[in-house]
């Protein structure tokens, strides 16, 4: 069901674009209905119901804008924004745009930690919000760093870190950097983000969208509200990413696939990633999914079923990255995937349907 919508804020859609600091660059667009199908089997639907995503790049806020009124709908679509600039249009093989794959983005300037809540947040927790934020801007000092930036988001806040550009080509390791500089900071703040009943998104991969500040989300209705100005772009933190020791861990192999939401490709580590792994370990509903035992009577206790339910917990425990949700089920002993011979349109059908929950 689509919420009322709540007028655009052009001051926040312009402001935040700006801050990415995407210039002489182009920044990847894109629209996603609520109502889109992934799977080639809904191709006649999605025509149909007109619910593909549209994917486009702009080079300037007057494009961005063109883009968000002819998309936008007045909420019908979530309008999203690359977080890191694009140095081209990518094109499928129709000649269509597409969303850039991770290894065609070239630099990396711009971290999102995303603290999403399960409900709207009311006035006093959004102050709770702020405080907490002030706290976390005294631990960053101690590093060396600027404050972040501060957005509301409606049901939670996001918190956005500006630096150089840093070469993908040059330090093919830096999303695995910039997910090690977020995992430090959820383990020293662990215990203020379960007193606020908030979830720090484990996605950090360059490829990452945002939702453009300023609009809302179909299904919630509040517009978010970007609160940076003028970009700033810290030095120390480029320096405190590249100096992170990291753990031995390997790097993913493509199995291939269509786009799943216009976007990105689905890929799979030839091994189970870290932070999978420390999460089966820490957390008991999960480790028990993954054993493939313990689910409630009158549920779907076949493989397929232990691997949604897998992905489903996977996803309430912040992880919503396409390539880790499908690696998940993809090595997990006992998965439909491995046991019964299905495919990659197995993986992006089972992780598709768990995202849209």
């Amino acid at each position: 069901m689509l919420a009322v919508m709540p007028t655009i804020s052009l001051e926040d859609v312009c402001r935040s674009y700006r801050w990415l600091g995407h210039d002489g660059a182009l920044t990847e667009v894109v629209a996603l209905h609520p109502s889109y199908r992934p799977g080639a089997e809904h191709l006649a639907w999605n025509k149909e119901h007109q619910t593909f995503p549209r994917t486009a790049y702009v080079g300037n806020e007057q494009a961005l804008l063109r883009f968000i009124d002819e998309h936008y709908g007045n909420g019908k679509r979530m309008v999203c924004m690359s977080l890191n600039p694009r140095s081209q249009v990518f094109r499928n093989e129709r000649g269509f745009p597409r969303g850039a794959r991770e290894d065609e983005i070239q630099l990396s300037q711009n971290i999102l930690f995303d603290f999403d809540g399960k409900h709207p947040a009311s006035a006093d927790v959004m102050v709770g919000y702020k405080a907490f934020v002030k706290e976390a801007g005294f631990y960053l000092q101690d590093l060396g760093l600027n404050p972040p930036v501060y957005a509301d988001t409606g049901r939670g806040f996001h918190l956005l870190f500006a630096y150089p550009a840093i070469s993908a080509g040059e330090h093919a390791d830096i999303s695995e950097r910039i997910t090690a500089f977020a995992e430090r900071f959820r383990d020293e703040f662990h215990k203020e983000l379960a007193s606020m009943d908030v979830s720090l998104d484990r996605t950090h991969d360059l490829r990452r969208m945002v939702r453009v500040y300023g609009t809302a989300k179909p299904s919630v209705g509040i517009n978010s509200k970007f609160y940076g100005q003028e970009r700033v772009e810290d030095e120390a933190l480029a320096g405190h990413l590249l100096s992170l020791q990291l753990q031995e861990h390997s790097r993913p192999v493509r199995v291939g696939g269509e786009p799943l939401y216009g976007a990105s490709l689905i890929s799979v580590y030839d091994r189970l990633p870290v932070v999978v792994e420390s999460l089966i370990r820490g957390d008991e509903k999960l480790k028990d999914l993954w054993e493939g035992k313990n689910k409630p009577e009158h549920t779907d206790t076949s493989g397929s079923g232990y691997d949604y339910s897998i992905v489903r917990r996977l996803i309430v425990l912040g992880v919503r990255d396409l390539d880790l949700l499908s690696t998940a089920i993809a090595l997990r002993p006992g998965s439909s995937y491995r046991e019964n011979g299905k495919d990659e349109q197995y993986l992006r059908r089972t992780v598709a349907k768990a995202l849209m929950g």
